[in-house]
């Protein structure tokens, strides 16, 4: 509790002051006592738990085990003696508000074994305490911000990094911003910078890497062909075999390999090269790894040999 002595406060207090002058002259009249300095305390926006905390403050109460209740002036709180009642009190409502506390100690039955002399010092009547406040609805605390703190993917594979930020607030408006770029055309690291930032500027800050992997699919169909070399089989055995190491399980006639892919005039290493009753792999540098080749053996040898060639096929990923 701290008595009101700030000048930011003065203004609120002024305006105030005429909304509760008739409160104050009917409790007067009635021989409450009000006269007291108004006290000022500060509430979380949307926080019932930073309202009860206050209201303990204010009578000296526990209040945690006391039954809470909706009235239409405000809120209630009632034990089996005591009845603490805050009016006027709003907890989505940022700013200075007058509140008014009352809390009424419940009469006690007078036993018929108390002597007649006690009864005059026995408690038989309700004890009210009201208690006038100045409460400072405030929101203070900052967004809750959930991001992944790594994201990996492969060069040319965007994220929808959007998607998979959630934020949220007690005043329930949040902007989020995001600030740093991802070129998923090189491989790299690249840092994010996440904001969420609420209405009342409480901020929240996060950070997610994001691992672009350079693209190794037809890297790893070119390198599994060369580790063939040597081997005595058929041109489609060559191939079938490479295709397998990035999880293509396929076997075909030649001109079936069509049907793998794309055709293209722009081939990389790992494409399927396409000729007439024959089949190999493009290693780059117009150079084919090629099964079924004097005996059957696997061997690197030109793009061009005695079979039309029919095209180069980039193979679709599964």
């Amino acid at each position: 509790m701290k008595n009101i002595s700030k000048v930011g406060l003065a203004t609120a207090l002024l305006m105030s002051l005429q909304l509760f002058t008739p409160v104050m002259a009917a409790e007067k009249q009635d021989g409450l006592g009000i006269g007291k300095a108004m006290e000022y305390y500060k509430v979380e926006l949307n926080n019932e738990n930073s309202l009860h905390a206050v209201v303990s403050e204010a009578f000296n109460k526990d209040i945690e085990q006391f039954e809470k209740k909706e009235t239409e002036k405000g809120i209630q709180f009632v034990s089996d003696s005591i009845i603490i009642d805050v009016n006027g009190v709003d907890l989505e409502q940022e700013g200075f508000q007058m509140v008014k506390m009352a809390m009424t100690t419940k009469k006690k039955e007078l036993s018929p074994l108390l002597p007649a002399s006690a009864k005059p010092l026995a408690q038989n009547e309700d004890i009210v305490n009201i208690k006038k406040a100045l409460i400072e609805i405030k929101d203070e605390q900052t967004p809750e911000l959930t991001v992944p703190e790594t994201l990996k993917t492969q060069e040319n594979q965007e994220i929808n990094i959007d998607s998979l930020i959630e934020a949220t607030d007690n005043s329930g408006d949040v902007d989020v911003q995001i600030d740093g770029e991802v070129n998923y055309a090189i491989p790299g690291i690249y840092t994010l910078n996440v904001q969420a930032k609420d209405a009342s500027g409480n901020i929240t800050q996060k950070t997610i890497q994001v691992d672009v992997e350079k693209d190794d699919f037809y890297d790893r169909i070119a390198q599994a062909a060369k580790a063939q070399l040597g081997v005595y089989q058929d041109c489609t055995m060559l191939v079938t075999n490479a295709l397998k190491a990035v999880g293509i399980n396929f076997h075909g006639w030649p001109e079936e390999y069509l049907s793998l892919g794309d055709l293209t005039n722009d081939p990389v290493p790992g494409d399927i090269v396409v000729y007439s009753g024959h089949v190999g792999l493009y290693i780059g540098d117009g150079q084919v790894v090629h099964g079924g080749w004097n005996g059957n053996q696997t061997v690197i040898a030109s793009v061009e040999c005695d079979k039309p060639l029919i095209g180069f096929v980039h193979v679709r990923k599964p």
